[in-house]
């Protein structure tokens, strides 16, 4: 009798073991279907993060390549374009009264070397570029700026709201 109590206890503790077992594992299979399918949104979350700030690098690009790439025959289909990318108080403090010569010749170029995006704000951006200016046969001046940019946006599209600049020292100006 004493032999089959004991039986009877072994085989329930068996069972419960593997009762335990099967749990754990039923437990440990939802767990990782449920991190598997955080890390899918994680994944999805940071893919739609990582396009959203393409899309406003893009849009910074072609803001400053129409801001400051032209020449005497591109100087009024810039200005019929500026207003697309910037505020108008933004521009004004940009460019206030440009008045150039029609007899002058002037060529404006330039080339943004890096983006920076602030790790608080995903609207605010650092970039800095290099900007060539020549007027007529006159040597070039050419300087790299580093201009602070907050984005908004207004009706479904991007505008730059404002722009701090800051020449960076220059090679020239270094003993």
């Amino acid at each position: 009798m004493k032999k089959v109590g004991i039986l009877l206890i072994t085989t329930l503790m068996l069972g419960a073991c593997a009762s335990t077992s099967q749990n754990e594992e039923s437990a440990s299979n939802a767990s990782s279907e449920t991190t598997t399918s955080q890390t899918d949104n994680s994944s999805s979350v940071k893919a739609k993060e990582q396009e959203e700030t393409e899309k406003k690098t893009q849009f910074i690009a072609e803001a400053f390549s129409t801001l400051l790439n032209y020449d005497n025959d591109t100087y009024n289909e810039r200005n019929s374009k500026i207003d697309q990318y910037f505020t108008q108080e933004t521009l004004d403090g940009l460019i206030g009264y440009e008045h150039l010569d029609d007899t002058t010749q002037y060529v404006s170029t330039i080339e943004i070397t890096d983006y920076y995006q602030n790790v608080g704000d995903n609207n605010r951006f650092v970039l800095t570029a290099d900007t060539t200016f020549q007027v007529d046969e006159n040597q070039p001046t050419e300087l790299t700026n580093i201009y602070e940019i907050q984005l908004i946006e207004k009706d479904g599209q991007y505008l730059i709201e404002s722009v701090e600049t800051t020449p960076k020292p220059q090679q020239t100006m270094i003993p």
